[in-house]
């Protein structure tokens, strides 16, 4: 919760310590086909002595809107699947793809 540029905790987060998110806009984001698009990706981290690291690509995501920072539409601004799917616009292609399509 911002107040008079101070970032507070949210009352009720669990444990000894506050719960906090700390994110920053992205303002030259991934595009494909002038589309903001996100890739997700897993890490796990098994063992620092020896490093053992397991890693899985998830989904990636893409925008229906153009993506410009003159139109702040939230439908070209953020790629998350529920919100995209409450675009007033009929889609007329799939969203998600893998990571397959990544590949030109």
């Amino acid at each position: 919760k911002r107040n008079n540029n101070k970032i507070e905790p949210e009352p009720g987060g669990s444990g000894p310590e506050p719960t906090m998110i700390v994110q920053q806009y992205v303002s030259r984001p991934l595009l494909m086909d002038n589309k903001k698009t996100d890739i997700r990706a897993f890490l796990l981290i098994a063992s620092t002595d020896p490093w053992i690291v397991l890693w899985r690509i998830g989904p990636v995501r893409k925008c229906r809107v153009d993506y410009s920072l003159e139109n702040l539409d939230i439908f070209g601004h953020i790629p998350n699947g529920h919100v995209q799917d409450t675009s007033p616009s009929i889609p007329t292609e799939n969203i998600t793809i893998g990571p397959e399509d990544l590949v030109s």
